[in-house]
């Protein structure tokens, strides 16, 4: 109830009522933080499905998973999700419980072979150099190549920090995040490699959330009432759903 003490209605300010920003699908459908993967409890979609796909990764997996979803059930499909915050799916993790987490994760997915890999880490960590960042992408991408899984990547979220407030967008019309698309170096040499990493193998596909949230490379923050963002490094609900398509 915390979180949502600062929803507003309609009625307040004259906007649309502000969707919570945390509540992504994975969580508010019982799908835990560190669940295994193909755990009934993290399945999702047709109950007569055309196809199987997974989602893997980390927190940005459990932001995504709204998109996801929506997308999924459009084409008549089954999804399993599988998310641990701080947890990328890559080969080497630090941390032990992530370590055994993935080793699980692949081992799965190399003996039930679903239809389609959805990946989605975060990638633009402070102090890690880009050619680090890119070497375990290119390892976990060439893996699943050879697994024969088609992969669908969904890159890097451009960064938001807010600089706004639902006072500013009602009487100001300021819905921006404050730093440009442009400005932000790191993030967009990372997608644009990880992009061509991606594409040497025909069957992948890959996900630029820029392309729809920062249209005249001005990311938007809020629109229509809904955030696109649940903080600076993950997407909202409302956020994520615009990716489905």
């Amino acid at each position: 109830m915390l979180f949502r003490s600062w929803m507003i209605s309609k009625t307040d300010l004259g906007i649309p009522r502000v969707e919570s920003k945390w509540e992504n699908f994975a969580t508010r459908n019982g799908c835990a933080d560190g669940t295994e993967l193909f755990d009934e409890s993290c399945r999702f979609g047709s109950d007569a499905p055309r196809f199987t796909a997974v989602l893997i990764g980390d927190s940005t997996a459990r932001s995504a998973s709204d998109g996801v979803v929506v997308a999924i059930e459009r084409l008549q499909g089954e999804i399993y999700i599988s998310h641990m915050s701080g947890c990328s799916a890559i080969f080497g993790a630090e941390l032990q419980n992530c370590k055994l987490l993935n080793e699980k994760r692949f081992k799965k997915i190399s003996e039930r072979k679903p239809d389609v890999v959805i990946l989605a880490n975060y990638q633009n960590y402070i102090g890690e150099e880009i050619s680090v960042t890119l070497n375990k992408f290119e390892t976990i991408i060439r893996y699943f190549a050879n697994t024969g899984i088609p992969l669908v990547v969904q890159g890097q979220i451009p960064e938001c920090i807010e600089s706004i407030s639902l006072l500013k967008y009602k009487f100001m019309n300021n819905n921006k995040c404050s730093d440009l698309l442009p400005m932000q170096y790191k993030r967009n040499t990372i997608v644009s490699r990880s992009k061509e990493i991606t594409f040497r193998y025909s069957s992948n596909e890959f996900v630029d959330p820029a392309e729809i949230l920062c249209p005249n490379m001005s990311c938007t923050a809020l629109e229509n009432g809904s955030w696109n963002f649940s903080d600076s490094k993950h997407l909202s609900p409302s956020g994520s759903r615009e990716l489905s398509p």
